[in-house]
Parts: structure tokens; sequence; C-alpha cells
């Protein structure tokens, strides 16, 4: 695995841990993972279809045109604020019901049929 390859794992994994419910995990984890193997597939395939018609130039102009066409900005992360706090000492004086999340926009549950 290259440099590149290596890096987004343990990202995704930390993000999984954080933000995905602890009994919706693994089905994510197998999306994105199916995701990558169905991506290399489509990419081979591809490659191959435009190298065959065209040129080899024209596959980096079209995979870098797919990337530009399906960027997309990511939802705004939420804030943790606890209102009427002085300093950061007096925050173990509180309770976790004081604490408020602002901007937090739950994403829909993944509904897949799992095999077990």
């Amino acid at each position: 695995m290259g440099l590149g390859e290596g890096i987004p794992f343990p990202s995704w994994h930390s993000l999984y841990a954080r933000w995905i419910p602890f009994n919706e995990r693994t089905r994510a984890i197998a999306i994105t993972n199916s995701g990558i193997s169905a991506g290399t597939v489509f990419g081979y395939i591809a490659t191959a279809i435009i190298i065959a018609a065209y040129s080899w130039e024209l596959v980096f102009y079209s995979f870098g045109m797919l990337g530009i066409i399906i960027e997309r900005d990511p939802l705004p992360l939420p804030k943790l604020s606890l209102p009427n706090i002085k300093s950061l000492e007096d925050i173990h004086n509180y309770s976790i019901d004081e604490f408020k999340l602002e901007n937090y926009k739950h994403h829909p549950a993944i509904k897949a049929k799992m095999a077990v």
C-alpha cells in the first residue's frame, strides 16, 4: 500500500468511532470498504475503454473531471458549548446536562440487509 492509500484508513475508523452509532458502525465500514473495491473495478474497466477508444491521456482528464464533479462539502461540525463558563478550571463543577450541542445534524441511518 502506498503512502496515499495508507492515510485514509485510520482516519476513517476514527471518524466512525466518533460519528457513527455503535450498532451501525460495522455496516458503514462494510459499505466504505466495498466501495473501494467497486471503485477499483470501475476504474480498471473505464480506463481500458477510454484508452481503446481515445488515448491514455484522456484517462487522466476524465478521472480528474469526475473528481471535480463528485466533490461536495461536508456537513459542518457541531459545537459543544457550556453557557456561563468563566474558566476551564470550573468545568468540573458542571454536569453533562448543562452542556449544549449546537449545529448538530444527525446523518440518516444506513438501511441495508445484513447476512449473519
